[in-house]
C-alpha cells in the first residue's frame, strides 16, 4: 500500500538539547535558506506523494499554525494534534491513531532536512513488506550529535521512519521513545530495515550545524 499519511513532530526548544538561543517556540521554526525548517519538511512530503499530514504540536502551536498557513504546499491537507511537552514520540503517535486509521505512515522530525526522495523510500518500505523502515543520516557532524552520543544505539539518531500501525503494539506502556519501540519491534521478530539517507538535523547542534544546513538547502535552489 502506498504511504500517503505522515505524522510530523514539531518539538519544543526547551527540551535540554543544545540550541543557539534564537527565540523560537519550536526549533522547527528556525529559518533555513529563508524558510522555516518545518516548511522544507512539508515540501519534501508533498514531493514524495504524502497527501495528509498530522503535525504534533505543543505550546508553540499558534506559531506553527501561522507558519504553515503562510507556506504549506497546496497539495497537502494538514491537521494538528496537541501534545504534552514531556510526552514521548511513541505516546504522540498513539494520540494520532484516529488519524492513522490503521494505514501505514511516515513519522518525520519537523526539524529535519531530508534530501532523498520520500516517494522512493516509501516504495522500498511497501515492497519489502516491512514493519518499519528507519531513516538514518549517512553522516552526522559532531554538531548534530547529542552530548551523550557514545551511550546511544544506531537506532537513536534518526530523522524519521515508515511504520505499520501494528508496530506500535510492540511497546504498549507509556513513555517509550522511538528508538525503544524500534528495538522492541526487531527483538520481537518484526521486519525492520535501516535506510541511510542524505539528511541532517540542523537544530540539534550549534552555529556550525545551522550554517551547514543553510549551505545544503541553498545547493538545491536553481
Amino acid at each position: 500500500m502506498r504511504v500517503v499519511k505522515a505524522v510530523l513532530v514539531a518539538s519544543e526548544t526547551d527540551d535540554g538539547e543544545r540550541w543557539p538561543g534564537v527565540g523560537f517556540g519550536a526549533r522547527s521554526l528556525m529559518p533555513i535558506a529563508n524558510k522555516p525548517v518545518l516548511l522544507h519538511a512539508l515540501d519534501a512530503l508533498a514531493t514524495g506523494g504524502i497527501e495528509v499530514v498530522a503535525i504534533v504540536v505543543g505550546s508553540a502551536r499558534d506559531e506553527i499554525r501561522n507558519a504553515v498557513r503562510d507556506g504549506c504546499p497546496s497539495s497537502i491537507h494538514v491537521e494538528y494534534l496537541p501534545s504534552e511537552a514531556d510526552a514521548s514520540i511513541v505516546d504522540r503517535l498513539r494520540s494520532a491513531e484516529r488519524f492513522l486509521a490503521g494505514e501505514p505512515f511516515l513519522v518525520h522530525d519537523g526539524d529535519a532536512l531530508l534530501r532523498d526522495g520520500i516517494g522512493l523510500l516509501g516504495d522500498r518500505f511497501a515492497r519489502g513488506d516491512l514493519d518499519a523502515l528507519v531513516l538514518r543520516p549517512k553522516t552526522m557532524s559532531r554538531g548534530y550529535l547529542p552530548a551523550n552520543r557514545d551511550a546511544r544505539t544506531p537506532l537513536d539518531t534518526v530523522v524519521g521512519c515508515f511504520l505499520e500501525p501494528r508496530a506500535l503494539a510492540a511497546a504498549p506502556e507509556p513513555g517509550v521513545g522511538l528508538a525503544g519501540l524500534l528495538m522492541r519491534v526487531r527483538a520481537g521478530g518484526g521486519r525492520l530495515r535501516v535506510a541511510e539517507v542524505d539528511a541532517c538535523l540542523p537544530c540539534r547542534g550549534g552555529r556550525e550545524a545551522l550554517l551547514d544546513a543553510n549551505r545544503r538547502a541553498l545547493e538545491q535552489l536553481p
